[in-house]
């Protein structure tokens, strides 16, 4: 009996465990089917901050998109600030930099990318002088065939005349010696068929030149212990004739140019040259006064002449030579017209000849260091003077001539005042006198 109750104390401790393991399990099932639930149906906050990760996503992209379109749309000109200097004045990009190639060579240095005028500009070769390791500072000398003193002779001798601003600046030496191109934007033609606000290049000789081309050209010489190494890390730089102002970009110059080059080898075709090399060059100043390039050691390199102009006389030399050339044209008698004119008529037209100043000195920018050697020289070209200074009744009319004009200024325009020629006369007077004493 004891045992039987035993048992079913037992049963009952055992069915009552089996009914705690039991709703235990029922409450891990409930709380199961809620956690699947859970994961199968999002909450709203999720499926909100989702969306907005999209939407933010989107306005990114588009914001990039429209970054790009508009960076690379071609700007308004008529939108630019005026006072900004215009893309069409300067180089393209990869043009400014003038990174040098392994050889120190970069190409085409002296061309635009965009001009606002003409482009008149040669592609060339060039290098970059401060890839170089040694620089070697020399001076090249030369005897010029022709000087030009004064700037009406460079007027005559040109075929281009222009005023304009320096752009640019670069080096090219192929030749085995300097040279420096520049690119010049014309503002105003004085003489030539160059279009106004066109881009140009000039070369004069100067600049920098490279160990290397100087050696291709002419042999090592000198340079026979340099290195190979040494040779392709040396550049010259050459003060040509001794002229230290070099062009420079922003200079304002007045130019006396040649024709363009061609079939010149090995210079590029349609270059410029500046006629007599420095002096086809006139730099303004900031007093607006046009000065002449001068050699460094010689000051008096255009002996007597003026070196600083005026705007008004450069710009109106042209008016200035057709009335020089005018002038000529009627006072330019032949020899047997001379000879048939009488003295005092020859006296005349003499003093009328534009160049009758060239005899004395301190007159014009020819003028000799005295008048016996300046009369001799006209004499050599101009016949009428010499014919006259032959005559027998040359010295009464000179008498005559310096009585009647130094007390009666004559009202003719002559381009040599009264006063002058009656200077002129006095000393052809004396130059008679020392004739008949030698």
């Amino acid at each position: 009996m004891k045992k039987t109750k035993m048992f079913d104390a037992m049963a009952q401790i055992d069915d009552q465990y089996i009914d705690r393991c039991l709703a235990q399990k029922q409450s891990l099932a409930e709380s199961g089917n809620k956690g699947s639930e859970y994961h199968k149906k999002p909450s709203s906050r999720k499926v909100v901050l989702l969306i907005a990760s999209f939407v933010l996503i989107c306005v990114l992209t588009l914001s990039v998109i429209m970054i790009v379109h508009y960076s690379n749309k071609p700007k308004d000109p008529a939108s630019e600030d005026p006072g900004e200097e215009s893309q069409a004045d300067s180089y393209s990009e990869s043009h400014s930099e003038n990174e040098p190639s392994e050889n120190g060579e970069s190409k085409n240095m002296g061309t635009y990318s965009d001009l606002s005028g003409t482009d008149l500009t040669v592609a060339f070769e060039t290098f970059s002088p401060s890839s170089f390791r040694n620089t070697l500072q020399t001076s090249a000398s030369t005897d010029f065939a022709t000087i030009y003193s004064d700037i009406s002779d460079l007027y005559a001798s040109s075929d281009n005349v222009v005023y304009g601003t320096v752009k640019s600046v670069a080096y090219w030496d192929l030749s085995g010696t300097a040279h420096t191109i520049y690119s010049f934007n014309t503002s105003k033609v004085i003489k030539g068929d160059i279009p106004e606000k066109a881009v140009i290049s000039v070369i004069t000789p100067g600049g920098y030149c490279r160990l290397r081309s100087y050696v291709n050209a002419f042999g090592k010489g000198k340079y026979e212990t340099y290195s190979e190494q040494e040779i392709d890390e040396t550049i010259f730089h050459d003060s040509f004739a001794g002229v230290t102002d070099e062009p420079a970009a922003g200079d304002q110059y007045l130019l006396y140019l040649s024709s363009p080059l061609k079939d010149e080898e090995p210079f590029p075709d349609g270059l410029y040259c500046e006629v007599g090399s420095f002096m086809g060059r006139l730099v303004e100043g900031d007093d607006g006064m046009f000065n002449r390039v001068l050699p460094q050691n010689e000051p008096s390199f255009y002996g007597d002449s003026m070196t600083a102009y005026s705007k008004e006389y450069v710009f109106n030399m042209a008016e200035a030579t057709e009335e020089i050339q005018e002038r000529l044209d009627a006072f330019s008698v032949d020899e047997e017209t001379a000879k048939n004119m009488s003295s005092s008529e020859l006296l005349k037209t003499i003093m009328s000849y534009p160049y009758i100043g060239n005899t004395f000195p301190g007159l014009s920018s020819d003028a000799h260091d005295s008048y016996w050697l300046g009369i001799i020289t006209v004499r050599g070209y101009y016949s009428p003077l010499d014919i006259f200074l032959e005559r027998p009744d040359a010295e009464l009319v000179l008498l005559e001539y310096i009585e009647y004009y130094d007390h009666n200024d004559d009202a003719e325009e002559m381009l040599i005042p009264c006063k002058t020629r009656v200077q002129l006369a006095k000393h052809f007077l004396s130059y008679l006198q020392s004739e008949e004493s030698a």
